[in-house]
C-alpha cells in the first residue's frame, strides 16, 4: 500500500513537470460491466470502451477511438491473445468444438488515480491513470485447468498499457504450440512500419499477404505501427520475460501479419510450461495521427520513427531507429507565450532574448528582482520587464 501511493506521488509530479493537468480524463462505468475513459491529447483525443466481450466474455477493450475514429475494434477477434495447447486453441475469442467456453472472468478490480472504484455503482469521473485488473481461469479442452491469467491495464492519455502473468496450474506439463500474446485490431490497415527487420521502410499492408519474420531473421524486433491513412497503432512489446521472445527458437517467428489484416507478436512457440511455472508479457498500446517524427517515410539511411505515448501514465516519445532500438524520453508539453515584445512566459519563468539592451525585471512594488538576458526563474504573479525595445511592460507569469 505504502509502495502504491508513493508511485501515485511520483506519476503526479512527473506529469506535472511535463506540463499536464491532474484531471484531464473523463471515465464512466456501468455496473451491467461497460467502462469508458476519454482524454485529449497532444496526439488526438483516445476513447477506450472495456466491456465483457470476446466468446468468453472476458473483461478487455473492445473498441478505441481517435478523434471520433474507430482505429481498434475488439468485435471480431482478440487483442490480447489466446493460447494453442494441448493440441486446441484456449482462452480469449476461442471457444471449444462443442461451443462451450475455454476461460471464465473471475474477477474485476478498478482503480482511478490509486482510488478503488465500486464495480457494483456506476461512476461519473475526472482523473488521469485508470487502473484496470482482471483475473481469468483458461481450461484445458480435455477439460482440466490450465492457467491463472491475470491482466492489468493501465489507462491514460492515448495509450493502453497491458501487463500479463500466466500461473500454469494444469496436473501435468503442457505443450504449448503458439501463444500469441500482443495482438492487434487496428481498423483498416493498409501500411505497416516494422523496426528491427532491415525492410527500411513503410510498406503497403495488402500488397504482402502473410508475412513472417523469425526470431534468427529479426531478433531486435519489439515494435510494429500499423497506418489506415488517416491514424496509426504502435504495438510496443517491451524487452522483459516473454517479451525478450526466450520461449521462442531461432527459426520460429516472432511476428505475423495475415492475409486478414490482422498482426500479432509472438510470444511463446513449441515450448513445454509446468505446473507451478509462469510467465509475464508488458506492452503498450498507442494510437496517434502522425508520427512526431518519421524519416522512414522519406527512405533516408538509419532511419527512425518518434510517436507520443503514455508509459507508466506519464507522457513520453518512443523513438524506434530501423536496427530495432527503442528509446523513451519524457515529454515536455509546449506551454510558452509569445509576445510582440519578443520575450516568452513559461510556467514559473521568463526568457529574455539577448537583443543588446539592458534588460531588468521587478515586481509591482519597484524591487528589482533579476537583470539581463537568459532564462529566469520567478514565482507566479505580475511584473514589470524595463528596457526591451527601450520601454517597460507588465507581463503576468503563472
Amino acid at each position: 500500500m505504502i509502495k502504491r501511493k508513493i508511485e501515485k506521488i511520483l506519476l503526479t509530479l512527473l506529469a506535472a513537470v511535463a506540463g499536464f493537468t491532474a484531471s484531464g480524463a473523463v471515465v464512466e462505468y456501468s455496473p451491467k460491466g461497460v467502462l469508458s475513459f476519454k482524454e485529449s491529447t497532444p496526439w488526438g483525443e483516445m476513447t477506450a470502451v472495456f466491456t465483457y466481450c470476446l466468446a468468453n466474455k472476458l473483461f478487455t477493450f473492445s473498441s478505441v477511438s481517435l478523434d471520433g475514429e474507430m482505429v481498434n475494434s475488439g468485435s471480431w477477434s482478440d487483442n490480447i491473445g489466446p493460447f494453442h495447447a494441448d493440441g486446441y486453441w484456449v482462452g480469449a475469442n476461442h471457444l471449444d468444438s462443442d461451443g462451450e467456453v475455454t476461460a471464465v472472468a473471475v474477477s474485476l478490480e478498478l482503480e482511478l488515480d490509486g482510488t478503488s472504484l465500486d464495480i457494483d455503482e456506476d461512476h461519473s469521473l475526472t482523473g488521469r491513470i485508470l487502473t484496470i485488473r482482471v483475473k481469468n481461469l483458461i481450461g484445458l479442452v480435455k477439460p482440466e485447468p490450465f492457467a491463472w491469467e491475470y491482466v492489468t491495464y493501465t489507462v491514460a492519455g492515448n495509450s493502453i498499457e497491458v501487463e500479463v502473468e500466466h500461473e500454469y496450474i494444469s496436473y501435468n506439463p503442457v505443450r504449448v504450440y503458439t501463444y500469441y500474446g500482443m495482438q492487434s485490431m487496428f481498423v483498416d490497415e493498409r501500411e505497416l512500419l516494422l523496426p528491427g527487420t532491415g525492410l527500411g521502410s513503410w510498406i503497403p499492408a495488402s500488397d504482402r499477404g502473410e508475412l513472417y519474420f523469425k526470431k534468427k531473421e529479426a531478433p531486435e524486433m519489439n515494435l510494429f505501427i500499423e497506418s489506415n491513412g488517416s491514424a496509426m497503432q504502435a504495438t510496443y512489446l517491451m524487452k522483459e520475460d516473454a517479451g525478450t521472445h526466450e520461449y521462442i527458437n531461432d527459426n520460429d517467428n516472432i511476428f505475423v501479419h495475415s492475409s486478414i489484416g490482422k498482426s500479432y507478436h509472438s510470444l511463446m512457440r513449441i515450448h513445454t510450461v509446468s505446473p507451478g511455472s509462469s510467465s509475464r508479457w508488458h506492452g503498450v498500446y498507442s494510437w496517434f495521427r502522425q508520427p512526431v517524427k518519421d524519416t522512414f517515410a522519406s527512405v533516408e539511411q538509419n532511419p527512425e520513427v518518434t510517436y507520443g505515448a503514455y508509459i507508466s501514465g506519464v507522457p513520453c516519445l518512443v523513438t524506434a531507429t530501423d536496427d530495432g532500438n527503442i528509446t523513451t524520453a519524457p515529454y515536455m508539453r509546449p506551454v510558452e507565450k509569445k509576445f510582440e515584445s519578443d520575450y516568452h512566459v513559461f510556467d514559473k519563468g521568463l526568457m529574455i532574448p539577448d537583443s543588446g539592451e539592458s534588460v531588468s525585471i521587478f515586481d509591482t512594488a519597484g524591487r528589482l528582482l533579476k537583470s539581463g538576458s537568459g532564462l529566469h526563474r520567478i514565482g507566479g504573479g505580475i511584473y514589470i520587464i524595463n528596457g526591451l525595445r527601450r520601454k517597460a511592460e507588465k507581463v503576468r507569469v503563472r
